[in-house]
């Protein structure tokens, strides 16, 4: 055990006491931001890491991204995976997930990342298989993060997120074309079922 694990719980959903919880994590820091069911009442879990031993991948720098998949009886770990750079990579908000693909939502500081070289609010795209990454989405580059993304019934992904860079580019469409001022803007993203960008505005005053 490192200085903190993650920590995993399944309450009973008609009066919340606590039927399983185990910890999570290896040898350094762990922290986890998310987690969904998927059909087969397998867990998937995002947050990140600072630990060498515990999720292939993980350069135990700063941070690294984490994500894993838990069996249903919340006994064995079926995959563990991290991903980083020499610097910090996190992932500190929901995920979307179903049998064939999990959506995570992250940010990148590192200059060496797999994940992409500089600073960027992403969507990773995971194979619920293997734990591999199959796409990694920019959103937007720069000081920011993404937030949740859902998908609906087309195909088509929705991500919110929070950014400090002034002159994003956004759709000719949107909602709010220019920068609102303050010291960060929330945005929204659409992204069509192929990846490619429909819409993007600012959030903010």
């Amino acid at each position: 055990l490192g200085r903190t694990d993650g920590v995993v719980t399944k309450l009973d959903a008609q009066n919340g006491r606590i039927l399983l919880s185990t910890r999570v994590g290896g040898n350094a820091e762990e922290a986890l931001f998310g987690v969904t069911v998927l059909a087969n009442g397998d867990l998937i879990a995002n947050g990140h890491t600072q630990s060498t031993n515990f999720a292939p991948g993980s350069r135990g720098s700063l941070f690294d991204v984490l994500f894993f998949r838990m069996s249903y009886d919340m006994k064995r770990l079926m995959w563990t995976t991290g991903v980083g750079g020499s610097g910090t990579d996190l992932t500190e908000h929901g995920l979307w997930a179903e049998n064939s693909r999990i959506l995570i939502p992250a940010l990148t500081g590192s200059a060496d990342s797999p994940l992409g070289a500089g600073t960027g609010a992403l969507l990773l795209d995971v194979d619920p298989d293997t734990g591999s990454l199959t796409t990694v989405r920019r959103i937007f580059d720069g000081q920011g993060f993404t937030i949740s993304p859902v998908v609906d019934s087309s195909g088509r992904i929705y991500v919110v997120g929070q950014t400090a860079v002034t002159n994003l580019q956004m759709t000719s469409d949107a909602l709010q074309p220019t920068y609102g001022g303050g010291a960060t803007d929330g945005f929204l993203v659409v992204l069509r079922p192929d990846g490619t960008r429909e819409y993007a505005t600012y959030f903010g005053g």
